[in-house]
């Protein structure tokens, strides 16, 4: 299935095409906790999606790097998409 992600896509029918496939929990460091949600997707399917939570907030969201929660996450970076928001 192609599916193409706009700005306008609505929230509930980009959620209908992610799929979880993996969750990996970093080591916490000073009583801190971080993990990252590999997801496929049907609009990405060779990246798929990464979505990095620290402290219960969203870091990074976008295409797969591995990237661990207490990697930096630039505030410019176009490509994560919660600069977007």
């Amino acid at each position: 299935m192609s599916f193409n992600v706009t700005k306008k896509t609505p929230a509930e029918k980009i959620k209908s095409e992610i799929f979880p496939s993996c969750l990996i929990i970093d080591e916490p460091e000073d009583g801190r906790i971080g993990f990252h949600i590999e997801c496929n997707c049907s609009w990405e399917p060779e990246h798929g999606l990464e979505i990095t939570i620290l402290d219960g907030k969203l870091v990074y969201l976008g295409a797969f790097e591995s990237r661990g929660a207490w990697d930096e996450f630039a505030p410019n970076d176009e490509w994560n998409f919660v600069n977007n928001v």
